[in-house]
């Protein structure tokens, strides 16, 4: 079917095979059913409504596994250390209108080494004058099945605590310790019953 101009369809309009639209296709409602392959540098969903636009992972089967989200890096060749392997950024208006990266995670490859494969997760968001500064940062470690974790940035990042801290080994501190109000003094731990 080949129309040189407008066509309108009142009801619904089924593909037994292919359909190739070469511009843009402007559809209300669409149900695709069965496997989409979208092959694109950008997909933008925009909705001018408050809350929206929303993506659903919606796993209806019953049983005990959930829907999955893969973000997945294949370069056609091999992996290597430093390769960053997915990123999501978290964009926003400042008070100038200006957009900045509020917040970011990424994920990439510490060790590509076949049998030794190791990553890394990092949480980062705008420091104080839009410098991006990583806060949470998991990473392979040097055994294992060993995790290795960096919470803050920098010697006057706060961490804190709402609730109890249970430390399953060694507990070393750099610098000052203030327990309770108290001093903890060098070498020396008094606990009370």
């Amino acid at each position: 079917l080949i129309v040189d101009g407008g066509v309108g369809i009142a009801k619904k309009l089924f593909v037994g095979t292919d359909l190739a639209v070469d511009g843009i296709a402007n559809l209300d409602v669409t149900n695709i059913v069965g496997d989409l392959t979208v092959t694109g540098d950008t997909i933008t969903f925009t909705s001018a409504n408050a809350n929206d636009p929303a993506l659903k992972l919606i796993n209806t089967t019953n049983d005990t596994d959930g829907a999955e989200l893969q973000i997945r890096k294949d370069k056609g060749a091999a992996g290597a250390d430093g390769d960053i392997v997915g990123l999501i950024s978290f964009i926003g208006d400042d008070a100038a209108q200006q957009q900045h990266i509020f917040a970011k995670m990424a994920a990439s490859i510490v060790t590509a080494a076949d049998g030794s494969e190791g990553g890394k997760l990092a949480f980062g968001v705008a420091s104080h004058d839009a410098e991006f500064q990583n806060g949470l940062v998991l990473q392979d470690g040097n055994a294992e099945d060993e995790v290795d974790v960096t919470i803050g940035n920098g010697t006057d990042s706060i961490t804190s605590v709402a609730g109890v801290l249970n430390v399953g080994h060694d507990f070393d501190v750099t610098g000052d310790a203030v327990i309770d109000g108290t001093a903890l003094v060098t070498g020396v731990l008094t606990t009370t019953a």
